[in-house]
């Protein structure tokens, strides 16, 4: 169990099963879209982001992230994004 600050806490599915998402680091950096740009990284931008997957019952449960597929993982990452954009976050 982490103890790190939760930025942000909601409820999904992952794999039909109900889970709790908690959020612990999330840093965007928007793209430049420059010339001038010194890496794809800078031109385009990009996010990170660190989350814990609970069970309903709130007990960490690694067993959810071996069955998130690399678009599931997106998805859940573009949600968490979307999510704190709107709250305007970035740290």
């Amino acid at each position: 169990m982490t103890s790190e600050k939760v930025l942000l806490e909601f409820k999904t599915f992952i794999a039909g099963l109900p889970c709790l998402i908690k959020v612990t680091r999330f840093f965007k950096k928007k793209g430049e879209f420059s010339s001038q740009s010194t890496s794809e990284e800078d031109y385009y931008g990009y996010v990170e982001i660190e989350y814990d997957i609970y069970d309903r019952k709130g007990v960490l449960a690694p067993q959810f992230e071996e069955k998130l597929t690399s678009v599931m993982r997106a998805d859940l990452e573009e949600e968490i994004s979307d999510r704190l954009d709107e709250e305007n976050y970035n740290n």
